[in-house]
Order: C-alpha cells, then sequence, then structure tokens
C-alpha cells in the first residue's frame, strides 16, 4: 500500500511529509538518553520485527541484509585471521548480535555491549552456547573492558539522533 501511495503522490508532498515526520522523531526524543531513545525504537519495532519469539528484537536491515552483511564479515573475518592468535574483542553497540555472532568463531574473548537491558538480557540467554559476555552500558559514557579490537557498527550515526 505505501509503495502504491509513494508512487501516486507528488514529490513535493513526500519531502514535506518526510521532514514532518523526521521532526516529530526528533522531538519525541529530544533531551532523552541513548537508553531511553533506543528502549523506545526497540519496543516500537522501528527497525522491523524478529521471527523468532524467543528473542523479539531486530537491528533493522543493516544486520541483517545479505548485501551488507557478508561483505562485512567477509572483510572482517579476514582481517581477524591476520592476527597470529585469536584477537579479544569488544563490541560497541551490539544489538541483535546477528553480525557478531557470525564473527565470534574468529575471536578470544569478546564482549558486547548496548545500552538496551532487555536485549542484552535476550542475547545473554539466545547466544549462550558462544561464550559472549553481554553487558548493558552507555558506549558515550560507561566504561569498556581492555581489548586488542573494539568494534562499532551502524552505531556512530545514531549518536546525532
Amino acid at each position: 500500500m505505501k509503495d502504491r501511495i509513494r508512487a501516486l503522490a507528488p514529490g513535493p508532498f513526500l519531502n514535506l511529509y518526510r521532514r514532518a515526520r523526521l521532526w516529530l522523531l526528533a522531538n519525541r526524543y529530544c533531551g532523552k538518553s541513548p537508553t531511553e531513545v533506543f528502549e523506545d525504537v526497540y519496543r516500537r519495532r522501528r527497525w522491523g520485527s524478529s521471527v523468532e519469539p524467543d528473542h523479539p528484537f531486530c537491528s533493522g536491515s543493516g544486520s541483517k541484509d545479505p548485501v551488507v552483511v557478508d561483505r562485512y564479515v567477509d572483510a572482517m573475518s579476514r582481517w581477524l585471521r591476520q592476527f597470529s592468535a585469536p584477537p579479544s574483542v569488544v563490541d560497541l553497540g551490539c544489538g541483535d548480535f546477528g553480525v557478531g555472532s557470525r564473527l565470534r568463531p574468529r575471536c578470544g574473548s569478546y564482549t558486547a555491549y548496548d545500552c538496551v537491558a532487555p536485549l542484552i538480557d535476550s542475547n545473554s540467554r539466545r547466544w549462550a552456547h558462544l561464550g559472549v559476555r553481554f553487558e548493558q552500558i552507555d558506549i558515550c559514557t560507561g566504561p569498556t573492558v581492555p581489548a586488542d579490537v573494539y568494534m562499532i557498527r551502524q552505531v556512530l550515526q545514531h549518536l546525532s539522533n
């Protein structure tokens, strides 16, 4: 239905609609902490829905789209193999851990951070077999553990939000 409306609507109307929508979102989140913002994003399923009932979190197409994810995982896997021993890794903003789970086998210790407590709890259960330490932390203010590699993927663009 949305595609049909987009095809019929004039360009200036669509631009006005997009600007109004961005303005509403900016006002909704103005003055809120990253934790409050991302809890709302996941609760409202702004990035999509998971098909798994036990793990209701979805971090969006950037964590699921094979065109994006496969290239990233391949490049990172090649890079991680260059270490003489599997490196310790800190994943800053791990989201639903769909990408991190694919990189985990190439790493030594692995700590994954996100600011949404229910997401961290869900990840801890879902990915327990991978031996990952999941922790809730706001990476803008909280301390992290020392590591050989710090990964921050599709996170920085949200700081201005």
